[in-house]
């Protein structure tokens, strides 16, 4: 499933907390793994500045950056290397737009999971979640792992309590099937959380007539999660994982980062969008708060 894990990294502490996380997965699906380092120099291309490029040393550009790679470098390939997991260090130049040259790599490598930390050197630390993490979470066509937070499993090499949220949409159904594998991976139970707002006006999809102004919130709930159950059921008992699951009331968003912290959640996993996304949006909004306000890393699926 995740053959190829590309990990970028600025060589900050939130980088190395990521590179830490993506070592966990990389260890228990062999996954090999592509260490990134964007070279920020704005002059880095004479395209950028025209005619002053005959200004522009280009010995002191190739400086500049074996001098950020060398920060860099020595903070990630020890802990890929103490595990033993094969892994590639590269530098891509990205001028002033970092996150088109993470997708640019993640493509050309074909990489099956993008994992960043929530804020590097150069984020501020009032934003919850800095513009690279950002940009890659709303443009990226694969998995994309946001690892921040306390409950970050970093050091462990491994992942203990994994929580997926699921409304039963279709992006729902696809971070099921990647929930259940790494809960196979790591021989552990996953937790499925179903949560609801309003149940008054609501109706399952596909049957739309049936169920529109049920009497009783307290049976239509429970046709709700059967509805969600249903499918994860059958996915993990293929997998021969064991599944729990949860289902509370309230805003989406607080809702399920609530249930996390309570339950000492070290692994979200969540589709980029759910039923009430719109198809032109790469990331739904309750995936996107999920993502910001979470006290643990945070996986979403496309």
């Amino acid at each position: 499933m995740f053959q190829r894990i590309l990990v970028c990294s600025d060589g900050s502490a939130g980088a190395v907390d990521a590179a830490a996380s993506a070592a966990s997965i990389a260890l228990s699906f062999g996954s090999e793994v592509v260490a990134l380092n964007v070279f920020h120099m704005a002059y880095a291309d004479p395209a950028n500045i025209g005619v002053w490029a005959i200004t522009v040393d280009p010995d002191v550009i190739r400086r500049c950056a074996d001098e950020e790679r060398e920060v860099v470098e020595p903070t990630l390939m020890p802990i890929f290397k103490k595990l033993g997991i094969p892994c590639r260090f590269i530098q891509e130049a990205g001028h002033e737009a970092e996150v088109d040259a993470i997708l640019r790599v993640a493509d050309r490598e074909k990489v099956d999971m993008i994992v960043l930390g929530s804020r590097g050197m150069r984020g501020i630390k009032e934003l919850l979640l800095g513009s690279v993490s950002s940009g890659v979470l709303n443009h990226a066509t694969c998995p994309v792992l946001i690892v921040r937070g306390e409950n970050a499993p970093c050091g462990t090499d491994r992942f203990d309590n994994i929580l997926l949220v699921s409304d039963g949409s279709p992006c729902a159904q696809s971070a099921a099937k990647v929930a259940v594998e790494i809960a196979r991976k790591f021989a552990i139970t996953l937790t499925a959380l179903n949560v609801y707002e309003d149940l008054s006006s609501a109706s399952l999809p596909g049957d739309e007539d049936k169920l529109i102004g049920d009497p009783d919130p307290v049976l239509y709930a429970k046709q709700w999660m059967e509805y969600v159950a249903q499918p994860i059921r059958e996915l993990a008992a293929a997998a021969h994982v064991d599944c729990a699951f949860a289902q509370e009331g309230g805003r989406p968003d607080e809702t399920i980062v609530d249930f996390a912290n309570q339950h000492d959640v070290d692994l979200i996993v969540i589709g980029s969008r759910g039923l009430g996304g719109y198809s032109r949006l790469l990331i739904g909004s309750v995936s996107n708060r999920v993502v910001h306000h979470s006290n643990c890393p945070v996986l979403v699926v496309r």
